[in-house]
């Protein structure tokens, strides 16, 4: 029982992180963002239910014997995916920046516990390595504090440009440089 329930955990992780973040990459050009922006914008839309997303995928995979993704996805999360068309409809063609920057200020108010960066590796509030962003394109700091559902940001070390930018944007008040 124990090693079904974390491989269906681990199994709803990668469907809701790839598959959301897919959907609405697919779904939503939003030609008024730099393709930075928009993949934030999109990594915050997965980030945004992803708890209640999982818990549903993890009721969805219950009673399998085999994981056959792609077939769990397009069969068993219809009700998932309508949810994410209904978001996404939410969703103007013409998404600012500043609605951008609202939207992960939102995100960031609402978090809860703390993520930490030593260099541009990020681990949660046990030190476990932080790499769900591997599951959406390239990795990156500044996706894995998305992701994280993180309030507060705590770094040691260097960090590249990239994510100074983010953190002095995105998190000024709550990251702390140690």
């Amino acid at each position: 029982p124990y090693v079904r329930k974390e491989t269906a955990s681990a199994v709803a992780e990668v469907l809701v992180l790839f598959y959301k973040y897919r959907f609405f990459s697919d779904l939503l050009p939003l030609p008024s963002l730099k393709q930075e922006e928009r993949e934030l914008l999109l990594t915050a839309l997965v980030s945004a239910d992803f708890q209640t997303d999982k818990k549903y995928t993890e009721t969805r995979l219950s009673g399998l014997d085999e994981y056959r993704i792609d077939g769990v996805f397009f069969f068993r999360l219809q009700e998932l995916k309508e949810s994410w068309v209904r978001i996404a409809s939410y969703v103007p063609n013409e998404f600012s920046p500043a609605a951008l920057y609202s939207f992960v200020q939102f995100l960031s108010s609402e978090g809860e516990g703390r993520i930490f960066l030593q260099g541009e590796s990020a681990y949660d509030e046990e030190y476990r390595p932080l790499k769900k962003s591997a599951l959406i394109g390239e990795y990156s700091a500044p996706k894995e504090i998305l992701l994280s559902g993180a309030r507060l940001v705590y770094c040691f070390g260097e960090q590249t440009e990239e994510t100074k930018d983010f953190l002095k944007k995105y998190y000024a008040e709550k990251t702390f440089f140690c």
